[in-house]
C-alpha cells in the first residue's frame, strides 16, 4: 500500500535539511563570536566599566539567543534527515509526527515572541504563517502516513 503522505515528507525533509544546516553554520557562528564578545569585554579599557558591562550583556545575549537558534536549527535537521530517510515508513509516522508538532511549537512560539517585541504588522503576521506551514506540511505528511 502507498504512503500519500511520503512526497510531502521528503520534500519538506529536504527542505529542513537545508535550512537546519544554513542555521546550524549560521547560529554556531554566532555562538562562537558572542563567546569571544564575552570574553573581550575584560580587555575593555579599565577606566570605562559601563562599556565593559554592556559589551558583556550584549555578549551574554547573544550567546544565549544564538543558543536557542543552534538547538532549533539541529532539531530541524534531525526532522528533515528523519522525514527523508523514513518518508515510506508507517512505523515511523507517529514518530514523525511528534518532531513536526514540536517544530511546529517552537515555529509559533518564535513567531508570536518576535511580533510582541517588534509589534503586531502585516510582516508578522505573514511570518508566523510562514514559519508555521512547513511544520504543518510535515505534520500532515506524517498523518497521512498513518491512514
Amino acid at each position: 500500500m502507498e504512503c500519500r503522505g511520503a512526497g510531502k515528507l521528503k520534500v519538506v525533509g529536504i527542505i529542513f535539511i537545508i535550512i537546519g544546516a544554513i542555521a546550524v553554520v549560521i547560529y554556531g557562528m554566532g555562538l562562537a563570536g558572542s563567546g569571544l564578545m564575552v570574553g573581550m569585554s575584560s580587555n575593555i579599557a579599565e577606566g570605562s566599566s559601563a562599556s565593559q558591562t554592556t559589551v558583556a550583556q550584549g555578549g551574554s545575549l547573544l550567546m544565549v539567543m544564538s543558543g536557542i537558534g543552534l538547538i532549533y536549527g539541529l532539531v530541524e535537521l534531525i526532522a528533515g534527515i528523519m522525514g527523508v530517510k523514513n518518508c515510506r515508513n508507517r512505523e515511523k509516522a507517529k514518530s514523525l509526527m511528534v518532531i513536526g508538532s514540536v517544530l511546529f511549537i517552537l515555529a509559533l512560539i518564535s513567531s508570536i515572541m518576535s511580533m510582541v517585541s517588534n509589534g503586531f504588522h502585516v510582516s508578522g503576521i505573514i511570518g508566523l504563517a510562514f514559519g508555521v506551514l512547513l511544520p504543518f506540511l510535515f505534520i500532515l505528511g506524517a498523518k497521512q502516513n498513518m491512514a
